[in-house]
């Protein structure tokens, strides 16, 4: 109910729970939020590997269906070896320096501001060492609000810290920019209005959610193959465990 909440206030959160205990849920729920709002809005999932991206690329596109105008796509995929309605969708999964690109890309503007949540899944890899630097150049980019997924954060409170301190800043300089484009407005010199800026009221707050229950347990199985036949035999996770640990 909170993650719902955190969707439905256009708020951020860090989401920490285990493995099959249902984060991906709050996903889809953000995901049909921007679909129902309009034809414009754009939620980018950004996901850690390829495969991962197929994955949840197969899922969005069993899940929703909508009636889009001609040239425009639900749900699109852009990595390095694949490119698929990437900018002319309203879901799109990628991978983090994927992503990077299309932030960084001055001719994309446009359709950066069309962003309305990013959802970042296994966020964990914030700590590793092979690109690592690419998550962070992220978190710090992003002007819309977020849902940050994993289930092994070791210190999820920092984390959500840093993130709120990030939020801070980018309130402080959105209201400075506000300020500065009615000003423009005033004197006649800017045509655009700050409404054309701030179209849909933004929250910085950054919620922390943790959850240490799982909606179902997970079970372990070895595959083999007997008297020419497949079987899978149950594994208790014990059976993993040696003297040493």
């Amino acid at each position: 109910r909170e993650l719902l909440d955190v969707v439905d206030n256009n708020e951020s959160a860090v989401i920490v729970a285990p493995t099959s205990s249902g984060k991906t849920y709050a996903s889809y729920y953000c995901m049909e939020k921007v679909l129902k709002e309009s034809s414009e809005g754009v939620v980018v999932y950004v996901a850690p590997t390829k495969a991962l991206v197929n994955q949840v690329a197969a899922t969005v596109q069993n899940r929703f269906t909508k009636s889009l105008p001609n040239g425009e796509a639900l749900c699109g995929v852009f990595t390095r070896d694949y490119r698929h309605d990437a900018l002319n969708c309203q879901v799109l999964i990628t991978v983090p320096a994927c992503f990077e690109i299309l932030l960084l890309a001055p001719h994309r503007q446009t359709w950066v501001k069309r962003i309305r949540y990013v959802i970042f899944d296994e966020v964990h890899c914030l700590g590793g060492e092979i690109g690592a630097e690419v998550w962070e150049h992220l978190l710090v980019m992003i002007r819309c609000p977020f849902l940050a997924l994993s289930a092994t954060i070791s210190n999820p409170q920092h984390l959500t810290e840093w993130l709120q301190s990030v939020k801070h800043y980018w309130k402080q300089e959105n209201h400075t920019m506000g300020k500065n484009i009615a000003f423009k407005r005033d004197a006649g010199c800017c045509a655009n209005s700050p409404k054309d800026y701030f179209r849909i009221k933004e929250s910085y707050k950054v919620r922390l959610v943790l959850y240490g229950e799982r909606y179902n347990d997970l079970e372990k199985h070895i595959c083999s193959i007997k008297h020419n036949d497949i079987y899978f035999d149950h594994f208790h996770p014990c059976a993993a465990l040696t003297t040493d640990h």
